[in-house]
């Protein structure tokens, strides 16, 4: 599964769920501490997201 989502492939599991690569655009961001803007970079996070069926089940 790893490698798959390495390649920004999709998984899915038919009836069940899919695993998927979600990119995050580069954006400001703002530290209070030191009450700085500073800019995220972008990034890439792996994603999950159930099919209705299952989450209705577990209800």
């Amino acid at each position: 599964m790893s490698n798959t989502l390495a390649k920004e492939e999709k998984i899915q599991f038919v009836g069940f769920s899919t695993f998927e690569v979600y990119k995050c655009a580069e954006r400001t961001g703002h530290t209070t501490k030191i009450d700085k803007d500073t800019t995220l970079s972008s990034s890439k996070i792996p994603t999950f997201r159930p099919r209705k069926e299952p989450k209705e089940a577990v209800r």
